[in-house]
């Protein structure tokens, strides 16, 4: 299974559909699982009602990074911390852990707002292997800060409670995000050419 598996990532087919063909026919020729089980599972395995909420979060990330939200939220957290020094890799971690709260992904954390932090940082002083890092790194906090699409998934997969996953997300979110603010202000205190920016909302 796993050779097959290899085989089809080297011809560059999809991973989804690599693991599917590998599992589907390993457990075929094995005659571990009869095919009318496999469909089963696989259909059981997708049916469940909290991963109904997984396709709203994804539309309200896509909503929200084809409006204007995501300017606004920037120009907020800009008014907020923006004025200290550093104030725009603070800007950064801020604004992330507001959208994450949102959109409960990475990657929506990285294609909305990705381009108008980097932009922003490199504009102002920052170097761009530092604007892209920290943006990378600030947008790990949305798989952490609750609505998180994999809580969800691991909620239903493992039979436990949502909510109570997600309480247990919000204190290390908020660990994290003062983590990288701290670690800004030291590097700040290094980097005179870190300026600040004016504070309006």
């Amino acid at each position: 299974m796993f050779v097959g598996f290899v085989a089809l990532l080297i011809l560059r087919v999809p991973v989804a559909v690599a693991i599917f063909a590998a599992s589907y026919f390993y457990a075929t020729f094995t005659g571990l699982l009869p095919q009318l089980s496999l469909a089963s599972l696989a259909v059981n395995g997708v049916g469940g009602f909290l991963l109904v909420s997984i396709p709203t979060f994804i539309l309200m990330a896509e909503l929200m990074n084809r409006s204007t939200i995501t300017e606004r939220i920037y120009s907020f957290a800009n008014g907020l911390v923006g004025h200290v020094r550093g104030g725009l890799a603070h800007v950064n971690v801020l604004t992330s852990l507001i959208f994450a709260g949102m959109s409960g992904s990475a990657i929506a954390d990285i294609a909305g707002l990705g381009r108008i932090q980097i932009r922003a940082m490199t504009q102002a002083g920052y170097s761009l292997p530092l604007s892209a890092a920290l943006t990378a790194a600030s947008a790990t906090i949305g798989p952490v800060l609750p609505p998180s699409i994999i809580m969800v998934v691991f909620a239903s997969m493992a039979q436990v409670s949502v909510g109570a996953m997600f309480l247990g997300g919000v204190v290390p979110a908020l660990i994290m995000a003062a983590a990288m603010s701290i670690t800004v202000a030291l590097l700040s205190l290094r980097h005179g050419e870190w300026v600040k920016q004016p504070c309006a909302i």
